[in-house]
């Protein structure tokens, strides 16, 4: 099998692969870099599911289902039987040329890297994730026509660590969008019915129980403020604890927080709510990276988040927010109380983390810095 044949003068194909169709921060960035990169012509390839095809379809050339049976299978057997499919699937899509090969998840490892070594198809995979499974770090470390985007140190020096070579590997912070200020502090308040005048805190995020909302509301109810309130923005996702949604509810009931909490849910227009906070909270008990954490910054919230994996990156402490231990609840009440009781640090942190933002985690410079890297593989815009 053949894939990857040369033709003059059209733009470079790049494969992306995607091991589901539901919005999550992964996906976040993938529609971010199908939007942006547009001197390329992008196919993904994605299970039928979610509403990531619907996303994607304005800035891909195609979306193409794959069962997801194929992309998230280890087993030998079923990874050649995967790679032929592939190949005949992409055909059958009129796709025959693919210059580059970019995996979004360790979650579909397998089949698009036999795929990219059968077509000599240089193949990235996105390491956002510190899940290092022995048979992944063997997969990307022996095949030499694979290399690694690790979206921070903390995740470069654990694949490191188990044992993939340095050489390997690139470190690429993810970016986002310029933060969204079509709408003022007031306006957002007044949708949610807060009042003008309250000290709110909130997160954004999938609740999970390593998510840490239930740190985060026992150090809510410990401050020492008339008027505050905390935003939980975001779906339960039930597949690791399913009781974790009953133990927030319980402590909210039993530290009568009820009228002080506000779950929304899901909700498209995050900046929208963002814009209500004060103070935006990541507790995570772990994070590869912090998408949360630099979305607040671009929009002007100091942040307060556990001094854990690339949110120790991203974060300054002091600077432009506050980075404390991720189960100590007392911490995460001071540094709350801080904030509370003094407006002009809250601006000063604010301002800090939005220049922040831009010099290091702003959108351009991701796909700059991400398009320089496919022109080191022989990803150019055009074919010579």
């Amino acid at each position: 099998m053949e894939f990857s044949l040369n033709r003059k003068k059209c733009p470079k194909t790049i494969l992306f692969f995607s091991p589901t169709g539901h919005m999550g921060g992964a996906e976040h960035v993938l529609l971010r870099m199908c939007k942006e990169l547009t001197n390329y012509k992008i196919v993904v390839i994605m299970p039928n599911e979610g509403i990531l095809a619907e996303k994607l379809s304005p800035y891909v050339y195609k979306v193409v289902f794959f069962p997801r049976y194929f992309l998230q299978s280890g087993q030998i057997f079923n990874v050649l039987a995967g790679s032929f499919f592939l190949w005949l699937t992409l055909r059958l899509n009129g796709v025959f040329n693919v210059s580059i090969i970019h995996v979004n998840s360790i979650f579909c490892l397998y089949v698009p890297i036999y795929f990219g070594f059968f077509g000599r198809i240089k193949t990235i995979v996105h390491w956002a994730d510190f899940d290092m499974r022995p048979g992944d770090i063997n997969l990307v470390d022996w095949f030499s026509h694979v290399s690694i985007l690790a979206v921070s140190k903390s995740i470069q020096r654990d694949l490191i660590k188990n044992g993939v070579r340095e050489s390997k590997i690139r470190l690429l912070y993810n970016g986002t969008d310029d933060g969204c200020f079509n709408m003022t502090v007031a306006e957002s308040r007044d949708v949610l019915n807060i009042q003008k005048d309250t000290f709110v805190v909130g997160m954004t995020g999938r609740i999970d129980s390593w998510k840490g909302h239930l740190v985060a509301l026992q150090a809510f109810s410990k401050i020492n403020i008339q008027n505050s309130y905390f935003i939980i923005m975001g779906e339960f996702y039930a597949a690791k604890d399913s009781g974790y949604y009953q133990q927030i509810n319980d402590f909210i009931d039993d530290h009568r927080l009820r009228k002080r909490v506000l779950f929304t849910g899901r909700v498209e227009n995050a900046p929208s709510v963002v814009q209500a906070m004060d103070v935006v909270l990541v507790p995570s008990e772990n994070e590869p990276f912090g998408l949360v954490a630099i979305e607040a910054m671009a929009m002007k919230k100091p942040v307060i988040a556990s001094n854990v994996g690339g949110l120790a990156e991203i974060v300054v402490d002091g600077e432009t927010g506050f980075l404390v231990d991720s189960k100590d609840s007392d911490e995460w009440t001071n540094a709350m109380q801080k904030l509370a009781d003094d407006k002009q640090l809250r601006v000063q942190l604010s301002n800090n983390g939005y220049e922040r933002f831009r010099s290091v985690f702003g959108s351009n410079q991701f796909i700059e810095k991400l398009d320089a890297y496919y022109r080191t593989l022989g990803g150019n815009n055009d074919d010579t």
